[in-house]
């Protein structure tokens, strides 16, 4: 089976409790949501950017569409010394090719690689074809005031019981913007609980001047919002995306 990625590459983990560890990204293209603030080309391309020397900015280019076996093989060129132990499937959202992860991860885990999933959190069926093999997942909380679409509650507390029932290690992200409605914030941070516990890690991401965003949250908002989650969850973080400041370096 053959799939559209856009990137494959070594580098540190900007985001989310993770956020300075060495993983391997998968990128694939294509998603369904249309948030307003996303900075991420997720179009197919002719071909996959490929960084061969990890922090190099040298890029080589394979064509699209790739096999399961080639991504594997270029993973162990790459990733030679074997420093990331964890592969990250991000995106675009990776689910979409749900098939595909279907061939694809079992393949990365028999290599003993371990699976981070990042994604939107609201493709339930796509999810269950594919939990077994997941070890980690990030979910992403899509408030409307922030990305302009429709929330999608219902969807993604259907997401986090089955990541809770199949055992597998999450935590909630929401990115935060000066648009942020406090009501609905409130409706995220309540449903969180409701569902997954109150020990569930959430983190607020707040846009940043890295992300080329005019409606970044104060500070004074971004403590209120952390004071009001940590009244639903015990386990709330405030972190930025630090990849975009490592770019700026």
């Amino acid at each position: 089976m053959y799939t559209y990625l856009s990137e494959l590459f070594s580098s540190i983990q900007g985001e989310g409790p993770f956020i300075g560890e060495r993983h391997f990204f998968i990128r694939f293209c294509g998603c369904h949501r249309k948030c307003v603030f996303c900075d991420t080309d997720v179009e197919r391309s002719k071909n996959i950017m490929i960084e061969k020397i990890p922090g190099s900015g040298v890029i080589d280019y394979h064509p699209n569409p790739i096999s399961s076996t080639k991504i594997l093989e270029l993973i162990n060129i790459i990733d030679k010394e074997r420093n990331c132990k964890k592969i990250s499937i991000t995106g675009g959202e990776p689910l979409l090719q749900e098939k595909f992860l279907y061939e694809l991860l079992p393949i990365l885990r028999n290599d003993n690689r371990e699976i981070y999933l990042e994604t939107s959190g609201d493709l339930t069926r796509q999810l269950e074809s594919i939990v077994e093999w997941i070890n980690y997942a990030s979910v992403d909380i899509k408030l409307s005031s922030v990305t302009n679409e429709k929330n999608s509650f219902s969807n993604h507390w259907k997401f986090l019981k089955i990541l809770k029932n199949n055992n597998v290690d999450f935590y909630t992200k929401i990115i935060v913007s000066n648009d942020t409605d406090g009501k609905e914030l409130v409706e995220a941070f309540e449903g969180i609980n409701n569902v997954a516990g109150r020990e569930t890690t959430i983190v607020l991401q707040p846009m940043t001047k890295t992300n080329n965003a005019k409606n970044i949250p104060t500070i004074i908002n971004l403590l209120k919002w952390q004071e009001q989650a940590q009244f639903y969850l015990s386990d709330v973080r405030v972190i930025p995306q630090s990849h975009k400041m490592l770019k700026a370096l």
